[in-house]
């Protein structure tokens, strides 16, 4: 069954006569077009409950995606309040199984994923996963020069290397 339905069978008649008698045929059979009736399915593989991770940060997420029809977009929403509240990550998405997420600055132990597969037909399916976390883990200084001490008057330069990407602002 490939969830196609077709429409009901019409047939027509074109009969043509020229100005001496003779009378021309022409008959065919035609179908409405088909339409599809069987939504999608999406289930999401990747992260599950219970899975924490680190704000700013990349986080993969994957998924299985299939419908009848080639052409499968994706909505990828996520929440931090056990799902009262959706915000969206990306629209339209590729069926491609994978998308790199930077994980929001808003952490919380309530988060909850979202993924609408929606077909060309405009039917859908919905796959959520909740029981997620996302932490903060603090910056810190792994290495700085001059070493830590008294400095003496012509030192001009001060850096720092920190165990984490900072915001150049």
């Amino acid at each position: 069954d490939s969830g196609m339905e077709y429409g009901p069978t019409y047939y027509y008649k074109i009969s043509a006569l020229d100005h001496v008698g003779f009378q021309s045929l022409f008959s065919n059979e035609v179908s409405e077009t088909p339409f599809d009736i069987t939504a999608p399915i999406v289930q999401l593989e990747s992260p599950v409950s219970g899975d924490e991770f680190e704000l700013g940060t990349n986080l993969d997420i994957e998924w299985l995606a299939e419908d009848n029809s080639a052409v499968v977009l994706l909505d990828l929403d996520y929440s931090v309040d056990n799902g009262l509240n959706w915000s969206e990550v990306t629209k339209d998405q590729e069926n491609d199984g994978l998308f790199s997420w930077l994980v929001p600055n808003e952490p919380s132990e309530e988060v909850g994923l979202r993924l609408i597969a929606r077909d060309l037909a405009g039917l859908s399916d919905t796959s959520e996963v909740t029981g997620l976390s996302i932490y903060i883990v603090y910056p810190e200084v792994v290495a700085m020069d001059p070493s830590p001490g008294a400095i003496n008057w012509y030192q001009t330069d001060i850096s720092f290397q920190f165990s984490r990407a900072m915001d150049p602002d």
